[in-house]
């Protein structure tokens, strides 16, 4: 729908955003040059965003892998921004009863919870937003120490947070959530801390030293190496033992001869 002095309103809909920028011009898209422009042109004859999508194969072979990303994304109608926050908010009339504002808080809380789940995203920076019968706008903030999505989370904090700062006249509150993370990513990174890294005694020792041989890495301990037989092979094991003897440092004035 074209609007007055040459605006274009767009539809929140992913169809018509393909269907609008497969007929741009290549030139008029943010971040093609003249030089790429010439390329596409010149080589691939290369006019409309439609031909980029359409020739995609050719561009994979003459364009490195950041450029091909970038105008697959184009042809897509994907934008490269990722999400940096999420988000809900509420008005209503000017209202101290505290009841009533955790009972708005609550659903507020709701309707994020629901919007973190269907875009798979956890936080862990809680906000909470809020504007006074004095139209004054504040907000608070909370960094967590774990990442958060479900309604509980976020209304257990959020309501603290509220709790924090009674009383008050509010006529608008919200809570938003940054420093987001994918769910799956999340959970995929924090059962590693159950899982100790494996490593070997050949990364300190060589291992054609014979048994119990003594390696001195530190006055504070002694590191020495033994064999275990297996059923397989024989596994170099490391013990620390805390009680060997340390050996006494030389003090500065030992290295000069007295006259």
């Amino acid at each position: 729908m074209a609007k007055p002095n040459g605006q274009f309103y767009l539809p929140p809909n992913h169809e018509k955003m393909i269907e609008f920028i497969r007929s741009v011009k290549i030139r008029k898209v943010n971040g093609i040059g003249k030089a790429s422009e010439t390329i596409l042109r010149d080589l691939l004859q290369i006019e409309t965003v439609q031909d980029l999508f359409d020739k995609r194969v050719f561009i994979k072979h003459l364009f490195s892998d950041i450029q091909f990303n970038f105008l697959m994304h184009v042809s897509l109608a994907l934008g490269a921004t990722e999400i940096e926050d999420v988000g809900c908010e509420r008005t209503f009339q000017t209202e101290s009863d505290k009841s009533f504002l955790f009972l708005k808080l609550e659903e507020i809380a709701e309707d994020l919870a629901e919007e973190m789940s269907s875009g798979s995203l956890c936080g862990r920076c809680i906000h909470l937003k809020y504007k006074t019968d004095e139209f004054q706008v504040r907000t608070k903030s909370k960094t967590l120490n774990k990442y958060i999505y479900n309604f509980d989370d976020i209304f257990h904090y959020a309501s603290q947070m509220l709790q924090e700062e009674l009383p008050l006249k509010l006529r608008l509150m919200g809570i938003r959530m940054t420093t987001l993370e994918n769910i799956n990513d999340v959970n995929s990174k924090g059962i590693r801390k159950f899982f100790k890294p494996v490593w070997s005694c050949k990364d300190v020792i060589d291992l054609s030293m014979e048994p119990d041989e003594v390696i001195k890495n530190s006055p504070e301990e002694i590191l020495i190496c033994s064999s275990i037989e297996t059923v397989d092979e024989k596994v170099p094991v490391i013990e620390i033992i805390d009680d060997a003897p340390i050996r006494k440092k030389r003090s500065l004035k030992s290295y000069f001869k007295a006259k």
